[in-house]
């Protein structure tokens, strides 16, 4: 069986996108039509290495490749928002930063071009790298620099908006995969355009796959639910019901993928994925309670929805 890690789900690509395989003996490397800020483009050139600090040169940079997942009370780890914690965590910034680890960015640009990625672009690493080396100076919070201008993501509407019927707490430590079915109430077919996920407890919820499962596998995913206690059962990978991928009575599929730094999206204009009357929206949720108590958590998943479209669509995984 196929484990999804979260590295493959920032990875997933919605849509007639081809991939093809990274050619041997290459890294990979940043992407090169980034929104150039102009920033440590001197560095190199021979002259006196410029100064940088934290709000002018910095703090941008941070903001936005670093703090759509590290803020405070998530998932992330540790909080990047603020100069304390940024020094705070200096060294390990810098670590990732040379092993080009952060931000993690997996998909090769040799064949294709992707939206939205927050790769830092080489002159960018440079300044934080170079700063860094500086001993990470604060500077003036009336000198900040101007925010990097950054593609637009998000769900651009919300028609449908469905949560967990219940609260639920992890039992498996420090992982638990359990997926939640939730009713679609729609009458007729209806095609979803986008999606986003609300995470109802950000400290615990490491990620989230949504399925849907046609009306003809309702009772088989009831039956799960009622085989074991609690909220939900126990699934991984797959939503555990159903043979065929696709659309129809008794197929399932995937409807979208969340992790923390996820804001949603709209799927490419005039495509939508086809949900029948009486389908189940199935969501997993991989909870990861490895710091902290254990709480409980609550999370939803919304819908922009068409009642036609031009194109219709299927969301697929490529690892």
């Amino acid at each position: 069986m196929v484990r999804f890690q979260w590295w493959m789900v920032l990875s997933l690509v919605v849509v007639f996108l081809a991939a093809c395989a990274e050619p041997e003996g290459t890294d990979n490397q940043d992407v090169d039509d980034q929104t150039d800020t102009g920033v440590g483009d001197d560095v190199g050139d021979g002259e006196v290495e410029p100064s940088y600090d934290y709000y002018q040169h910095a703090k941008p940079l941070i903001d936005a490749r670093c703090t759509g997942c590290h803020v405070e009370d998530s998932i992330g780890g540790f909080d990047l928002s603020t100069y304390e914690s940024v020094y705070a965590a200096r060294l390990l910034t810098e670590v990732t930063l040379r092993e080009r680890t952060m931000p993690p960015w997996l998909a090769s640009d040799d064949c294709t071009e992707y939206q939205h990625s927050f790769q830092l672009k080489p002159d960018e690493r440079e300044v934080l790298l170079s700063w860094l080396d500086q001993g990470a100076p604060e500077g003036d919070p009336a000198n900040e620099g101007a925010p990097l201008e950054m593609p637009s993501s998000g769900l651009s509407r919300v028609d449908v908006e469905l949560e967990m019927p219940d609260a639920y707490e992890p039992q498996l430590k420090p992982d638990d995969y359990r997926c939640f079915p939730i009713d679609w109430e729609g009458d007729e077919t209806q095609y979803l355009t986008g999606f986003n996920v609300i995470p109802g407890n950000p400290e615990i919820v490491h990620h989230v796959i949504a399925f849907y499962a046609g009306p003809g596998l309702a009772e088989e995913v009831e039956q799960k639910e009622a085989d074991e206690e609690g909220h939900g059962y126990t699934c991984f990978g797959t939503p555990g019901v159903g043979e065929s991928i696709g659309f129809g009575e008794d197929a399932v599929g995937w409807l979208g993928t969340w992790a923390p730094g996820g804001q949603g999206i709209d799927f490419p204009e005039g495509t939508g994925i086809p949900v029948e009357p009486g389908s189940k929206v199935i969501l997993q949720v991989h909870y990861n309670t490895y710091e902290g108590e254990t709480e409980t958590d609550q999370s939803s998943v919304q819908f922009s929805v068409e009642d036609e479209v031009e194109q219709q669509a299927m969301y697929l995984p490529w690892a």
